[in-house]
């Protein structure tokens, strides 16, 4: 990795670049993407709640990615998890170590919240995920 990122919780300056971001992620995972939807999950997730987490990932003060992690609950792990709902890193900066910087984040988060179950999804499409 050629700069360590910084992982900060997005805030609302920060809504057009996630939602442009969302679109590309959204047409690679072969998703609709509904901006009415987004903008509204933004804003739920901008402000402290018991859904989830959602952050921005800067290398150098530009943001190049983002992460969205939420609550889950399962009796098979005895209580709640953290789902790794979404991740996504541009094209441009793919291979350099972001993607791991994110889920060791997501990891110290697990720990620091009592969650003892971490949860990733990846589609069958993406092989390099």
């Amino acid at each position: 990795m050629n700069a360590s990122p910084v992982i900060r919780p997005a805030l609302p300056a920060d809504e057009a670049r996630l939602l442009a971001m969302m679109r590309i992620f959204y047409a690679g995972e072969r998703l609709p993407f509904d901006g009415a939807r987004a903008h509204r999950m933004l804003d739920e997730l901008m402000d402290p709640n018991a859904y989830g987490f959602l952050y921005v990932i800067e290398v150098r003060g530009e943001t190049v990615g983002y992460l969205l992690v939420s609550w889950g609950y399962s009796a098979e792990h005895g209580g709640p998890y953290l789902l790794v709902d979404e991740l996504y890193v541009e094209a441009a900066h793919r291979g350099r170590g972001l993607g791991r910087a994110a889920l060791d984040f997501v990891a110290l988060l697990a720990r620091e919240r009592g969650a003892p179950v971490i949860k990733l999804e990846v589609s069958d499409h993406n092989p390099e995920a």
